[in-house]
Parts: C-alpha cells; sequence; structure tokens
C-alpha cells in the first residue's frame, strides 16, 4: 500500500458534480503552512453552516455528516485554541487518498459520535469503518516504510480516540491502552529521526502524553527510549514545549515509582517516602520557574453557571498552556496520594483510635493532613481551569456553552484526576463527576459518563467500607469522621 499526492483528485471526487458552491473558501478555511489550520477542509466547509439544521440529515450522506462532524468537534477554530490536539490534520487530510487510512478513521471517529448522539445511526456503521480502518493499518505496519510513516502513527492515535469514544466501562480502557502501547512501539520504530520535523516533534509529543497517561492508569514503567528522548530540546523548540518536557521528566519519575510502589509491597517502609518528597520538591521548582507567558489569571464571578465551580475560573494565553498546569495538577494529585497511602501504610502499626480530643495518636497524622490539604488546593486549580476550555471567558453572561469533543477529551483526564484521588469532598465529587457526564451527552464521547459512573460506584462502596469501620471503633470515631468531613469542605 503506498501514500501518492492526490490531493486534487481527493477534492474532486468528494465534491458531488453540481457543487458550484463550493468554488471560494471561507477565510476560515484558509491552511497556514507549518501546521497551523482551521478546523474545516475546503471540501467539507461548505456543511457547516447546515450541521445543526434539521434537514441536515437529509441534505448529505452520512459519511459527509461523520466527516464533518468529527472536524467540527475534534479541531479546534479558535486562534486561542490553534495549538493542541489536531489541528494539524485538516492539512494532512487534503492529501489522503479517498478510502486511504485517516480518512476512515476519522469516519470511524465520527460515525461513533453521531451513533451515541443520534438514535437514527447506528454504531454498526461506525464498526464497519473502524474495521476497515484496523486492516488497513495492518497492512501499513507489514511494509517497514510506511509503519514509519507520519499517516501511520496518525492513524494510531484516532483509533485510540475511537476507543475512547467508545468506552462503556473501566475495561474499556484496555482497548484504549493497546493502540496506545502500539504508538509507543512506533515512536521507537520511527526513532529519534521524527524529532527533527514539526510535525513528527508533534505527534512524538501527542503520543507521549497518551503514553504517560497509560502507565500512570496500568501502574507501569515508562519506556526507556520516552525517557530518553524527554532529555533533548531542540534548540528553535517552542517555550510551551519545552517546559511540558521538563514536566514530563518529573511525571516520568513519578510514573517509575508508582510502578516500584505497585511491584513491591515492602517499598513504602525504605525508600518510598524519600523518594516521593524528592520528586514533589522537582513538581514545586517546576511552577515556580514558570515564565510570564505560561502564567495563568484567576477570576471571580457571581454568574451561576454549571462550568464555574465556587464562583472561580481561570483565563490561560492558550489550550496548550491550560493542558500543560492541568497535566501538572493531576500528576501532583497523583504524587499527593501516593505520599498519603505511604504514610497510612507507615501508620498500620499504631493505633488510629481517636482520644476524646478527636485526635489521632500515630506519628503521621499531621503529615497525612498536608498531603490532604494539597489534595484539595490542586483539585479547586482544576476545577477552576475547566470555563476555559469551553471558552467562558470570552463569552457573555447570555451565552451558550459549547463543548466539543476536542475539549471534552482534555478535560476528562483532569477531571477523573480530581474524582479518583483521595479526596474525601461530596461537593467536588458530585462536581467532576455532573461535568464527565455532561461531556459525554455533548459530544458522544462515552468515555466521559464511563469514568463518572465508575468514580461514584467507587465512593459509595468506600463509603460502605468506611462506615462499616466507623460502627466497629464506636462513637469518639464517629465524631472524628464528621468534623473531618466538615473541614475537607
Amino acid at each position: 500500500m503506498a501514500f501518492r499526492d492526490q490531493t486534487q483528485e481527493v477534492v474532486r471526487g468528494r465534491r458531488s458534480p453540481s457543487d458550484s458552491r463550493n468554488q471560494a473558501c471561507s477565510p476560515g478555511t484558509e491552511r497556514i503552512i507549518n501546521g497551523t489550520v482551521n478546523a474545516i477542509p475546503p471540501e467539507h466547509a461548505r456543511y457547516c453552516h447546515a450541521f445543526t439544521d434539521p434537514s441536515y440529515s437529509l441534505a448529505f450522506s452520512i459519511e459527509d455528516q461523520a466527516t464533518t462532524f468529527f472536524f467540527r468537534q475534534y479541531v479546534w477554530q479558535d486562534s486561542v485554541f490553534s495549538k493542541g490536539g489536531w489541528d494539524f490534520l485538516p492539512a494532512v487530510y487534503s492529501h489522503e487518498r479517498s478510502g486511504g487510512l485517516i480518512a476512515d478513521s476519522i469516519s470511524a471517529l465520527g460515525l461513533a459520535g453521531l451513533s451515541h448522539m443520534r438514535q437514527e445511526t447506528t454504531p454498526s456503521l461506525a464498526n464497519a469503518k473502524y474495521a476497515r480502518a484496523l486492516r488497513g493499518l495492518n497492512r501499513s505496519l507489514q511494509d517497514p516504510e510506511e509503519a514509519k510513516s507520519d499517516k501511520t502513527l496518525i492513524t494510531v492515535n484516532l483509533l485510540s480516540s475511537y476507543e475512547l469514544s467508545n468506552c462503556r466501562d473501566v475495561q474499556s480502557l484496555s482497548a484504549w491502552a493497546k493502540h496506545v502501547d502500539g504508538g509507543s512501539a512506533l515512536l521507537r520504530l520511527r526513532g529519534r529521526d521524527q524529532l527533527k520535523t514539526p510535525l513528527g516533534r508533534r505527534l512524538y509529543i501527542q503520543m507521549r502524553t497518551q503514553i504517560c497517561l497509560s502507565c500512570t492508569h496500568r501502574c507501569l514503567r515508562v519506556p526507556d527510549y520516552i525517557c530518553s528522548w524527554t532529555e533533548i530540546e531542540q534548540e528553535d523548540e517552542p517555550i510551551e514545549d519545552k517546559y511540558a518536557s521538563r514536566l514530563m521528566r518529573i511525571c516520568i519519575q513519578l510514573c517509575n515509582i508508582q510502578a516500584t510502589l505497585s511491584e513491591d509491597p515492602t517499598y513504602p517502609q525504605i525508600r518510598a517516602p524519600a523518594e516521593l518528597f524528592d520528586c514533589d520538591r522537582k513538581f514545586q521548582d517546576w511552577a515556580d520557574n514558570i515564565p510570564p507567558e505560561l502564567q495563568y489569571t484567576t477570576q471571580l464571578t457571581s454568574d451561576n453557571d454549571p462550568f464555574v465551580f465556587r464562583g472561580t475560573y481561570h483565563t490561560y494565553t492558550g489550550i496548550w498552556t491550560a493542558l500543560i498546569w492541568n497535566h501538572y495538577r493531576s500528576m501532583r494529585i497523583l504524587m499527593q496520594s501516593l505520599i498519603y497511602t505511604c504514610y497510612q501504610h507507615l501508620s498500620n502499626s499504631y493505633t488510629t483510635i481517636p482520644s476524646p480530643r478527636h485526635e489521632y495518636h500515630h506519628p503521621y497524622c499531621e503529615e497525612i493532613k498536608q498531603a490532604d490539604d494539597f489534595m484539595l488546593n490542586l483539585a479547586l486549580d482544576i476545577c477552576a481551569s475547566i470555563p476555559f476550555y469551553v471558552g467562558y471567558h470570552k463569552q457573555n453572561p447570555s451565552r451558550n456553552i459549547i463543548i466539543n469533543a476536542a475539549c471534552g477529551n482534555l478535560m476528562a483526564w483532569p477531571l477523573y484526576a480530581v474524582a479518583a484521588g483521595n479526596l474525601q469532598n461530596d461537593e467536588i465529587m458530585g462536581w467532576t463527576t455532573d461535568r464527565l457526564k455532561q461531556i459525554s451527552r455533548a459530544t458522544g464521547i462515552m468515555q466521559g459518563k464511563a469514568i463518572a459512573d465508575m468514580l461514584l460506584n467507587k465512593r459509595r462502596l468506600q463509603k460502605q467500607d468506611m462506615e462499616a469501620k466507623l460502627d466497629s471503633l464506636g462513637e469518639d470515631a464517629k465524631a472524628v469522621q464528621e468534623d473531618d468531613s466538615i473541614n475537607r469542605a
């Protein structure tokens, strides 16, 4: 299977004979050479004005609807959000032959979203297109040169997004993880030379983030080659990428500590606290030395908007900056959770029955409380970042918040980090799981609802377990738990 430049054939093939409406493209469809592009390729720009029209499904084929749905949902049109995600994809798509790997993957992802949002669009169409894309991918992997191409790696990343779109429960994440493992193998196969081109480096950073998330989720070590390549800084590298890579080095260290904790139950008693605190100091140094252009501002509002938690929201210089900060917060919540767990493990040999003054009798009470308080502050910062993803900062009070899949994907993991941490705060838990479910309803990405349901079920089981323990400890313990819940809120 070979890829050829068939741009003109693709454009002609995707236009109907009577399509005289598409002779000129609006400014919104202009391509920018360096990979920053607007969301809708010219051949699909004519559909956009009608996408929300009730007659839309009657006017265009289901595949045209699916492709347009993808570009409207997964690629930002606003210049503030232009860097990050799939902003390079319209230019790549325009050079893709009809029925090629990327075209089929985009169609599969679009059909999956439509099937979740429209009853008349059946999942079987999406599954069939996904299967076709997967067969094409497997053929490409048999060719050593095709396997190393940008298009092959892009396809793997698109198909991993398809799995998140169809995620129904925590077991479904294993299919996503398999694609991430495949992408990791391709990065190794492509070698360091991929870092020399703008698109190659963008794809590497995109997949590196997925690999780190997957390793964190599964308590695995980050591959050695990722650790090595993350040390490489390009002279002309944008400042956001430099600080993202510096942050990633610390995240990799944390992932590897977590993997060791998972492998060796005795590890916390010996080395874990010292290594975790060393890693935590590096996180703090990173945050303390962020340059002004990557800082954010905190705003207050009395607006009763469901996407604003406790009247506080952040404004960032761009979506990439918000993504970097939330990756920092999410990983540091994991850090504090591990510290919390280590101290609880170390305190097992001490009595934890409270005195009449509601004080715990073990030497790690203060350390556990500090970790808990810091997790709460990180969680509140993630909550305050969420309005930026949906454009709250640039809207007037009468606006309608619009969530697309691009921002939905970026919001899902930080919200998961908040809700999955050791915080025992029902208000934050309720708000984050509500947002996750709202993401699913608005974008057709079922990952949000699946994560929310899993976390709510986990919290329910935790409460049942806590109630059983408190019943066994007596009234003093119940009083401590009530006081503790009030203080955490």
